[in-house]
């Protein structure tokens, strides 16, 4: 809905406008209508279903996304007025390669600035999902290509985003896979999950600790109590317990509700 309310395309202005009828954005704030409306060149990119089994392909994908949008604005003839001397780096962004180093992570900003230096107008930014990669690859355990993948997501937006040169109008992030879902997926991992969570082992040393020394009488509860009162959650081959809860049953002597 975004791509189609502020897409420049003139060959489909009537269709998309149609769909807005009835609507308050048309209806009730006539000045935004016309002022957005159909103005902008809109990048829409979508990290939805990416194959991310490893990092060669995160990068394939990635680069298959920079062809495919540069293809579409060439047709759209935001690049008719692009100066012979940048006809090098159009070439090189419709044949951007998985291989290309850092010319990949500057390929998003590449492509906005172009569009800017010839239609005078900055693009509207539109990414679906953008978190879906880091954390398919959460998901499949592998924490050196979780960072690569993660690092290379950071430095791509931050080039686009928080360039000195204003080469887009405004970003949108839809569709978020949502940090539930993340953080479910990093705790899967055995070195977030012991770094995040309190381990069994964790737990007993924890309550050895406040029964022997921090308190001149032993708290009300034994060790299994506390820890089938908060029974923990299993992720892989580790049983993992909240901190908080823990902490504070022990802080406070008793056996409290999550």
């Amino acid at each position: 809905m975004f791509r189609n309310f502020f897409s420049l395309d003139p060959s489909t202005q009537d269709e998309r406008a149609a769909m807005f009828s009835g609507l308050d954005i048309k209806e009730k704030y006539p000045l935004s209508w016309n002022s957005h409306f159909g103005k902008y060149p809109v990048l829409h990119l979508s990290f939805k279903e990416w194959d991310v089994a490893n990092y060669d392909t995160f990068r394939s994908s990635l680069a298959s996304c920079v062809r495919e949008a540069t293809t579409e604005f060439s047709k759209l003839g935001y690049f008719k007025n692009l100066p012979s001397s940048r006809d090098g780096r159009l070439k090189s962004l419709m044949n951007m390669q998985y291989g290309d180093g850092p010319d990949l992570l500057r390929s998003l900003w590449m492509i906005c600035r172009l569009t800017t230096m010839c239609t005078r107008i900055p693009p509207v930014v539109l990414i679906d999902e953008y978190d879906s990669p880091i954390a398919h690859a959460a998901e499949e355990g592998n924490l050196d290509v979780l960072k690569r993948i993660t690092s290379d997501m950071g430095m791509l937006l931050t080039m686009l985003f928080k360039a000195k040169e204003t080469v887009l109008s405004r970003a949108l992030l839809v569709g978020v896979h949502g940090l539930p879902g993340l953080t479910l997926a990093f705790y899967q991992m055995q070195v977030y999950a012991e770094a995040c969570h309190f381990t069994a082992t964790d737990v007993e040393e924890l309550f050895h600790h406040y029964t022997t020394s921090i308190y001149d009488k032993p708290v009300p509860f034994d060790l299994a109590q506390l820890q089938e009162h908060y029974h923990g959650y299993r992720t892989s081959s580790t049983l993992l317990y909240n901190p908080f809860a823990v902490t504070r049953a022990l802080n406070q002597g008793k056996l409290l509700p999550l």
